[in-house]
């Protein structure tokens, strides 16, 4: 099998990648990690090598049915990985240039982790 076009595809993708830190994150040192195989297994490998303490993971929302047909990287990460994990969809509002969130919800269950989600949610709050 010809892996030079892989190895040609990877480049590419690596280098739209840096392309993409350098403008969007100026001046900020950013580790760039890119890996080939299921993307919940890489999640794990890599929060457990780094030592992660929060993953931020977009979350389609199409719905109880075909995420139980298809699988959701998502979920497999919050199941498995253990770091706190934020998960969020496209805000359907933003706040205006120069604004702020005015409201943050913070959802527990009263678990073991109440507590340490409580004083994350202080702290984004405060930063706002």
């Amino acid at each position: 099998m010809d892996s030079g076009w892989i190895h040609e595809l990877r480049q590419r993708e690596d280098q739209r990648l840096r392309q993409f830190a350098a403008e969007t994150f100026p001046g900020r040192r950013v580790d760039l990690i890119v890996e080939a195989g299921d993307p919940g297994d890489v999640i794990d490998n890599v929060v457990r090598h780094q030592g992660t303490d929060l993953a931020m993971m977009p979350t389609h929302g199409r719905g109880a049915v075909r995420r139980l047909l298809l699988g959701s990287v998502t979920a497999k990460v919050l199941h498995d990985i253990d770091a706190a994990v934020w998960t969020a969809s496209a805000p359907k509002a933003r706040p205006k240039a120069g604004g702020s969130y005015k409201s943050i919800l913070c959802s527990v269950d009263l678990g073991e982790e109440t507590e340490a989600v409580m004083k994350a949610a202080a702290v984004l709050a405060g930063s706002y």
